[in-house]
């Protein structure tokens, strides 16, 4: 997934029978614009989170038969730019985001019948969130944090989020993975270096 400059869309491309096939899938000028989150679910049938910065929203679409059905998520200002999701093992969509108007990281995920949107951090929170589902799954989520510049790794117990302070030199584009033990394996780039973290 991503944003296509000359025709400022939302496209989708997969490679099939030895070629790619390419789609319009949002064609409100900007839509996507500069990032996109994409996974694809348990039938092999594609969801992406996205900014859509006409409106000021972060939308979530997914691919169902032969068509897309889109929906906003949340109005947050701005271009609702940075976004990143996941889905879990029900195929329910996960979305960590930046909300411009809150100055918050936001984490909104769907149970199957309803959206439920909740703050993780706040103020001056969300740059480059990456979010990942630990083996329970809850989220965790790698960001920035805009006031003083650190990497931050935020945790959700079930019911409260807990926050730590991993690197600092103003990291961006945070990459989460973790491992088969839940131990978390963080990308991103601070002080003009490619960094990486982990705990032991």
């Amino acid at each position: 997934s991503y944003h296509s400059s000359s025709d400022a869309d939302l496209m989708y491309a997969h490679y099939y029978n030895g070629a790619w096939h390419i789609q319009h899938v949002e064609t409100i000028s900007g839509t996507g614009h500069p990032y996109t989150s994409i996974q694809v679910d348990s039938a092999g049938m594609p969801h992406i989170a996205f900014g859509d910065p006409g409106n000021g929203a972060v939308r979530y679409t997914r691919r169902v038969g032969a068509t897309w059905q889109t929906e906003t998520i949340a109005v947050v200002g701005g271009f609702g730019d940075e976004v990143s999701l996941v889905l879990d093992t029900q195929d329910h969509p996960h979305i960590a985001y930046h909300d411009d108007t809150l100055d918050a990281l936001r984490y909104a995920y769907h149970d199957g019948a309803a959206w439920h949107i909740e703050t993780v951090d706040a103020p001056y929170a969300s740059g480059w969130p990456s979010l990942a589902l630990d083996s329970a799954g809850l989220p965790r989520i790698s960001y920035q944090d805009r006031w003083d510049g650190t990497l931050n790794y935020a945790t959700y117990n079930g019911s409260t989020w807990q926050r730590k302070a991993v690197d600092s030199g103003r990291p961006a584009y945070t990459s989460l993975a973790l491992d088969s033990i839940d131990r978390p394996h963080i990308g991103y780039t601070a002080d003009s270096e490619l960094r990486y973290a982990t705990f032991d």
